[in-house]
């Protein structure tokens, strides 16, 4: 792929590809290129996911606000007290890591929530 050429980054299912855009060039000679809304999403507890959860995009209910931009870097296990837990990176770290485990928290499962599409075609 041509690298002058603007592409816009999805995730696919553990992957990440580019899609080539075409870009528009305005009267005066600038770039433009087309702004699409991100798609809506919903969240969905952490307990009540199915499949692998970590990877996944999360949300943390944190006093009263949710925290975004998060990965979960664990699937939901017990804690040394018995309590539900997940541990949860912020994206950043999670894919800045070089190789070693990034630098995560410990999460009650209970205020972990996987954000999914929303409407047709999200689980």
């Amino acid at each position: 792929m041509d690298s002058d050429v603007p592409a816009r980054v999805r995730r696919t299912v553990g992957r990440v590809r580019t899609e080539p855009v075409t870009p528009a060039v305005s009267s005066d000679g600038s770039l433009v290129v087309p702004v699409e809304p991100p798609p809506a999403r919903r969240a969905v507890p952490a307990r009540d996911h199915t499949g692998t959860l970590a990877g996944e995009r999360v949300v943390v209910l944190q006093a009263h606000a949710y925290v975004y931009d998060l990965r979960a870097v664990s699937e939901v296990h017990d804690d040394e007290r018995g309590r539900p837990v997940v541990d949860v990176a912020a994206e950043a770290d999670y894919y800045l890591h070089d190789g070693r485990p990034p630098s995560a928290r410990t999460i009650h499962a209970d205020l972990v929530f996987v954000e999914r599409p929303a409407g047709p075609g999200g689980p």
